[in-house]
């Protein structure tokens, strides 16, 4: 998954900065969606 997350930030590179906003958003909502779903027991859950 994390490999997701760095293909999203190199394609955001190629992007303008319209098209970065929206990108960006959505990896990180998606990226914290599953730390917080299946990743609870391997990261402490105080920045929540």
């Amino acid at each position: 998954l994390s490999q997701l997350f760095f293909v999203a930030a190199g394609i955001g590179l190629l992007l303008q900065t319209p098209q970065k906003i929206p990108l960006y958003i959505v990896a990180f909502l998606l990226l914290y969606l599953v730390d917080a779903r299946w990743m609870r027991t391997y990261w402490p859950a105080w920045y929540l």
